[in-house]
């Protein structure tokens, strides 16, 4: 950037999402010379970085809620087992295009979606809801309006049909 010495130890970062609309001036030689590109993680990076994100979770690491061929959690012959590893392989299978932040926000909310069932561990249960709230939001009632609510919606309505 202009007015910095070569010898000053100063760096200066930027960071967008949108670079196709920089202004050139930005990016004009002398100033952002570097470009650098990051994409968001791939399947096997998404895996790591739920790793990563799951470490201080307590898991349920016991038999799978709805994988167990007995149907009441027992401990058969033919019981899948739940690991750490298979929480991330979940996580990273659910979100293709997902940022680390996402996963985060992912591991995050599933400890309490299982608080808020007053669970002690999070179950993959509560990592499918937070996959869901997380990318998808949460779920909406029906909204009701009162008659006074009505009325003005109405006028505003109106007035983009006539201005339209």
């Amino acid at each position: 950037m202009d007015g910095y010495k070569d010898a000053s130890g100063i760096i200066v970062l930027a960071a967008t999402n949108r670079a196709d609309i920089l202004d050139k001036a930005l990016t004009r030689s002398g100033r952002f010379d570097r470009k650098i590109t990051l994409e968001v993680p791939s399947y096997a990076d998404r895996v790591q970085v739920a790793l990563v994100h799951l470490r201080p979770l307590q898991l349920c690491l016991s038999s799978t809620e709805s994988n167990s061929s007995d149907g009441g959690g027992g401990s058969s012959p033919n019981t899948a087992y739940t690991s750490r590893q298979t929480y991330a392989e979940t996580i990273a299978a659910l979100t293709p295009g997902c940022s680390g932040a996402d996963l985060f926000n992912i591991c995050n909310e599933s400890a309490i979606q299982a608080a808020r069932d007053n669970a002690k561990a999070v179950s993959l249960k509560h990592v499918h809801r937070a996959v869901e709230r997380v990318l998808v939001g949460l779920e909406r009632s029906a909204v009701t309006y009162t008659p006074h609510e009505k009325e003005r919606i109405a006028y505003h309505e109106a007035g983009v049909v006539v201005l339209n």
